[in-house]
């Protein structure tokens, strides 16, 4: 390593420094792994297990999907309706799945992003810090699953309190899904604009 190299990363913080090793980890292999795992659980999901949940409700999406949060009586219908049975397949097959999903949309997404950083964007700059946004939503989607999993265990006396923080979480994982699509547009927008005119990419892997 060069003097101005390590002058640079001496002046890093400590969350640039955590972007730049992501960055030494991230190879091609590894995402396409990641995402054929991820994208693998959502199938299963969305074929078997949420299906199997939902058959006997009157809809076509649990509470917790909703964009605009839900209340106390969202939570005791839903659960009302899919029954003994219902709730037992949601703690027993969709929760152990739907954390298997956020572990795995969390890595893939937060090195699809940083690959497609390094390829539209200067090494340094900021917008690098937002590549943690898939850690973000994966955190949030497992305290959600964490708050499903008291309340199915505490039917039918569900805390207001604890319908009110997993609402808040859900909508917040609602948004941050939508800021981590604008930054998957805009990277390979930006991306896209470099190869035209024949930027050399930051990461060559």
């Amino acid at each position: 390593m060069d003097k101005n190299t390590q002058d640079k990363n001496n002046s890093l913080n400590d969350l640039d420094r955590t972007v730049l090793k992501f960055q030494g980890w991230i190879t091609g292999q590894k995402i396409i792994i990641l995402l054929v795992l991820m994208f693998a659980v959502y199938l299963l999901m969305a074929n078997y297990s949420q299906p199997l949940v939902v058959s006997l409700v009157p809809t076509t999406q649990s509470f917790e999907q909703s964009t605009s949060g839900y209340s106390v009586q969202d939570v005791t219908y839903f659960l009302e309706s899919i029954e003994a049975k219902g709730r037992a397949d949601y703690l027993g097959i969709q929760i152990p799945l739907d954390f298997l999903y956020a572990v795995f949309f969390a890595l893939a997404y937060t090195h699809v992003l940083l690959w497609l950083f390094g390829r539209s964007f200067k090494r340094g700059s900021r917008i690098f810090r937002l590549s943690f946004v898939p850690l973000v939503i994966g955190t949030l989607n497992c305290l959600e699953n964490t708050a499903v999993i008291k309340m199915i265990n505490s039917y039918p006396d569900i805390s207001d309190n604890l319908v009110e923080m997993a609402s808040s979480v859900s909508v917040a994982k609602y948004y941050f899904n939508l800021l981590f699509i604008a930054l998957l547009v805009l990277s390979v927008l930006s991306w896209v604009k470099n190869s035209r005119v024949g930027k050399v990419s930051v990461i060559d892997r």
